[in-house]
């Protein structure tokens, strides 16, 4: 009885099996006629169905076939964007690697015709040398930064941000702060470096951060026709760089709140062990506070929080955030000068003393709560800031309060003046 069992239950997988095959064979040939009378689409969707039942003879090879085919078709349509795609998943599939180059260029120029030329510029980046790419990707970054409103994000310059040193360099992206005629003041997008601003010095003139961002940074991220375009600014009554951080007074007036001020670091710096609080990192300024509740650099910090206390310059603040650098430039559209251009150019004075960034916490009550109250730093017309309890965040888990915390400030009255 259980031989005839087993002897049913072989020959119900056998006629399972031709079945099958019977059907594979059927709609493997009806995936034929489809590919040869030129509809890819609807021959690609049998040819992946008997692929994923099991690779049904060459149907991973129709597979690149119709895939190919319908590349071929959207690029003489001239729809750029579903062929460079396409060309691009297929690797080395026949000459899909020098299509996808075509595909690229014709999809770039579409967009600068339109107008677009963040899209414009990143896509002729991506195609390296083919044809005219750079040539054209300068003339993409050019117009984008001529465009640019405050606030806009631009291209330029290059700097390893990726992680991965293989495929090169990629483009800076910088935040438009000002425009002021022919001058653009940029601001990098993400912290693109972890540094210490000095092994002992609170003073931006002396510092080892500032001459990096002036020699290494400036040499690798830019290349000689760039170099020729970034204006020499004045930084303090001493000091003039091509390449520099901003100061507290800056980064507070450019941004309209601390959500605004938050920045991200790169991947390549994550992998470094860069830490960052809700993935925003601390950032420096070049200015120095005497604040009794900590002298020291200012940070901004991962909040968007400009600090009104600075931190020692050479090592972390604490164990859960690094301090990073987020450069920043003035770039000339026309030919640049060789005298240093004054910061009051965007509405501050260069000459301002950074080195006495001002005690902006003083004493008072606030909400009955014991802690300290504060002046305004800025209300940008809110009337509301940040007020910070003592002189440590100890002291202000102690009186039952965050560090910071979001109050009416004493000293305008929720009027945005001093």
């Amino acid at each position: 009885m259980n031989t005839i069992k087993r002897i049913g239950a072989l020959v119900l997988v056998i006629v399972m099996i031709c079945s099958l095959t019977g059907c594979n064979s059927s709609d493997y040939k009806k995936a034929e006629e489809l590919l040869e009378t030129g509809n890819y689409k609807e021959a690609l969707s049998i040819y992946e169905s008997l692929e994923s039942g099991g690779s049904y003879k060459d149907s991973a090879e129709k597979v690149l076939e119709c895939k190919y085919q319908i590349a071929g078709v959207a690029y003489n349509n001239m729809d750029y964007i579903q062929a460079y795609d396409i060309y691009c998943e297929l690797n080395d599939y026949k000459d899909s690697v020098e299509n996808s180059l075509k595909a690229g260029y014709a999809l770039a120029n579409q967009y600068a015709a339109n107008d677009n030329f963040i899209l414009a510029y990143t896509t002729f980046d991506k195609l390296g040398n083919y044809k005219q790419s750079q040539e054209l990707a300068k003339k993409c970054a050019s117009s984008m930064m001529d465009n640019a409103s405050i606030g806009d994000t631009v291209f330029f310059g290059a700097y390893e941000q990726d992680g991965n040193e293989e495929n090169g360099l990629e483009p800076i992206e910088w935040i438009v702060l000002a425009k002021n005629g022919d001058h653009t003041l940029l601001l990098s997008e993400y912290i693109l470096e972890e540094r210490k601003f000095d092994g002992h010095s609170y003073h931006w003139e002396d510092s080892d951060l500032r001459e990096w961002l002036n020699t290494d940074f400036y040499e690798n991220a830019f290349n000689t026709e760039d170099q020729a375009n970034i204006q020499l600014m004045l930084t303090s009554e001493n000091t003039s760089d091509k390449i520099f951080c901003l100061s507290a007074e800056e980064a507070r007036g450019f941004f309209g709140s601390d959500d605004s001020r938050r920045a991200c670091p790169t991947a390549a710096l994550l992998s470094n062990g860069f830490k960052a609080w809700e993935n925003c990192g601390e950032w420096w300024t070049r200015s120095v506070s005497t604040a009794s509740n900590g002298k020291g650099v200012v940070p901004v910090e991962a909040d968007g929080n400009v600090r009104s206390a600075g931190t020692v310059p050479y090592h972390r603040r604490n164990a859960y955030t690094d301090i990073g650098v987020r450069p920043a430039i003035c770039i000339k559209s026309s030919e640049t000068t060789a005298t240093a251009q004054n910061m009051s150019l965007f509405g501050y004075d260069s000459n301002t003393d950074l080195d006495n960034e001002p005690n902006l916490w003083g004493s008072g009550s606030h909400n009955g709560s014991g802690g300290s109250g504060g002046k305004c730093i800025v209300c940008n017309g809110t009337g509301y800031v940040k007020y910070y309890y003592g002189s440590s965040d100890l002291e202000a888990w102690l009186s039952g309060h965050d560090a910071y915390t979001v109050g009416t400030c004493p000293s305008c009255g929720g009027t945005g003046k001093d």
